[in-house]
C-alpha cells in the first residue's frame, strides 16, 4: 500500500515527502486525496525527529480507506523504527 524511503538529515526536525504517481490514477483528484490522508496520518504521528521520510503511494492506496491507509503509514514507520511512541513502548517492555 506504501512504500518508505529515510535517510538522517542532521537537522532538528523531520521533513516529508509524498509521492502518488499518475500510475496510481490518471485523475489529480484522486492522487491528491490520497496524498491528504498520508499528510494528516503522518501530523498525527508522533515520528522521531532528525530523519527525512519518503513516503510512495502503492496502486493498493486508491481502494484503501483512510483507517487502512493510516495502519499502512503506521505500519511502515514502525518498521523502520520511526515511530518515537513505538520506540518508547519497546524500550519500557525491555527493560521489565
Amino acid at each position: 500500500m506504501v512504500a518508505l524511503r529515510y535517510a538522517p538529515n542532521m537537522l532538528s526536525h523531520g521533513r516529508f515527502g509524498f509521492v502518488v504517481g499518475r500510475r496510481i490514477s490518471k485523475l489529480a483528484v484522486n492522487r491528491n486525496l490520497i496524498r491528504r490522508r498520508m499528510r494528516e496520518v503522518v501530523r498525527r504521528s508522533h515520528i522521531v525527529p532528525g530523519w527525512d521520510l519518503l513516503f510512495i503511494a502503492r496502486p493498493a492506496a486508491l481502494d484503501a480507506t483512510f483507517s487502512e491507509l493510516r495502519n499502512g503509514l503506521i505500519r511502515v514507520i514502525n518498521q523502520a523504527h520511526l515511530n518515537a511512541d513505538h520506540n518508547e513502548t519497546v524500550q519500557r517492555a525491555n527493560k521489565k
